[in-house]
C-alpha cells in the first residue's frame, strides 16, 4: 500500500487539490477569515447581544482620551492595564444588561423629555450655550456629534428608568414603618429649667489659686491658633517671556528632538452597516446575509445620503445602529484587519 502511495504521489496531490479548491471557490478566502475573526471578535454575550472586541477597544480608547484630556499627567500604562480594560468591559456589559431590561420592559424616552432634561438638569449646564442649545464645539472635542449626544442621553435616561423601577419598588418592614410614623405622630411632654450665667456671677468668688488650677487643667481653651508671617515671590510666566527670545533654529531643533510629544497616531471616523452571519449558520443563511449586504451596498452607492437612515433601519450592530452606524474615531489596529485596511484606504466621504 505504501509503495503504491509513493509511486503515485503526484496523483494524490492532484486529488487533494480537486477536493480543496472548490471549497475556496464557494466560500472564498475572505469567508474563512471572517468566520474565524467573527468568533474571536465576540468577548461577551448579554441575552444574545454580543459585546465585540471592536466595541470594547473603541470604548476603552474613548475613556483613555477623556481621562488624558482631564489629567494629561496620567501614566498611559495605568490606563492600558488589564484592570482598566476589565472595568471598561464590565461597564459595557452593565449597560447592555440595562438596555436589554429596558427593551423587555418596553421603556422609551421621548424626544421632548430628552430636550427638557437637557435644558433643566444642572449636570448638563456645561454642555449648554447661553441660548440653551448644545455646545457643538465641546461635543466635537469629545469626538461626538449632536445626534450621538442625544442618543447617549436618551439611552442613559432609559437606563435610569430601569434602575428607578428596582430602587423604588423596595418594601419597608413593619418595624421601619412604625418607627417613621412614631417619630411623626407621637407626642412627648418635656420639662426644663434655664440657668442664666449672669444670675450667678456675683455669687462666685474664685481665688487666684483656683484660677491658676483651672488654667493648668484647661490650657487648650486659652491657646491661640499658631500663626506665621510669610513672604513669597510670584514668578509670572508672561512677564518672564518678555525677557526671553529663543532663536527659530533652536525652537526647530527642540521640536524635532521631542516630536513624539506633539504628534499622535492617525485616527479615522467611519460608519458601517453590519449584517451578521455567524460561522455556525447554515450556508443558506450566510448566502441570504450576503445578498442583503450587497443589496444595501447597491442602495448606498445609488444614494450616499441615505446611509445614516439605512444603518438605523437595517444594521444589526446594537452599539452603533441608533447613531446611524457611527463608530467614532479609531486608530489603526483598533478594528479587525479587513475592516481596518478598508477604512484607512478610503478617502473622506467615500
Amino acid at each position: 500500500m505504501f509503495e503504491f502511495v509513493r509511486a503515485h504521489t503526484r496523483l494524490f496531490q492532484l486529488l487533494l487539490l480537486l477536493l480543496i479548491f472548490p471549497s475556496f471557490v464557494f466560500f472564498g478566502v475572505q469567508g474563512y477569515t471572517q468566520f474565524t475573526e467573527g468568533a474571536r471578535d465576540k468577548v461577551a454575550d448579554v441575552a444574545g447581544n454580543a459585546v465585540t472586541q471592536t466595541e470594547w477597544n473603541g470604548q476603552h480608547q474613548r475613556q483613555v482620551q477623556r481621562i488624558r484630556a482631564q489629567n494629561p499627567e496620567t501614566d498611559p500604562a495605568l490606563l492600558d492595564s488589564p484592570e482598566a480594560r476589565a472595568q471598561v468591559l464590565e461597564g459595557l456589559v452593565r449597560e447592555r444588561v440595562l438596555q436589554v431590561a429596558g427593551r423587555d420592559m418596553h421603556l422609551a424616552v421621548s424626544d421632548e423629555r430628552v430636550a427638557n432634561a437637557f435644558r433643566t438638569d444642572p449636570q448638563w449646564a456645561p454642555m449648554r450655550n447661553a441660548d440653551g442649545s448644545v455646545n457643538k464645539d465641546l461635543l466635537a472635542s469629545q469626538g461626538m456629534s449632536s445626534a450621538m449626544f442625544v442618543a447617549q442621553l436618551a439611552q442613559e435616561m432609559q437606563q435610569q428608568q430601569v434602575m428607578r423601577g428596582v430602587v423604588g419598588s423596595a418594601m419597608a418592614s413593619p418595624a421601619t414603618a412604625r418607627a417613621a410614623m412614631d417619630a411623626l405622630l407621637q407626642r412627648r411632654e418635656v420639662s426644663y429649667q434655664l440657668f442664666n450665667t449672669r444670675d450667678y456671677l456675683t455669687k462666685v468668688t474664685p481665688t487666684d489659686a483656683d484660677l491658676e488650677a483651672f488654667h493648668k487643667a484647661n490650657q487648650a481653651m486659652f491657646r491661640s491658633p499658631e500663626q506665621a508671617s510669610i513672604e513669597y515671590a510670584v514668578l509670572d510666566i508672561e512677564e518672564l517671556k518678555k525677557g526671553i527670545t529663543v532663536p527659530e533654529q533652536q525652537l526647530k531643533d527642540y521640536y524635532e528632538q521631542n516630536a513624539s510629544r506633539y504628534t499622535q497616531s492617525e485616527e479615522r471616523r467611519a460608519r458601517h452597516i453590519l449584517i451578521k452571519a455567524d460561522a455556525s449558520s447554515s450556508a443558506d443563511a450566510r448566502q441570504k446575509a450576503r445578498a442583503e449586504a450587497e443589496r444595501l451596498l447597491a442602495e448606498v452607492r445609488r444614494n450616499g445620503a441615505a446611509f445614516v437612515e439605512l444603518a438605523k433601519k437595517h444594521s444589526q450592530d446594537e452599539g452603533s445602529a441608533a447613531s446611524g452606524g457611527d463608530l467614532d474615531f479609531n486608530r489603526r489596529g483598533a478594528m479587525v484587519k479587513p475592516f481596518d485596511d478598508a477604512m484607512f484606504a478610503m478617502k473622506p466621504g467615500e
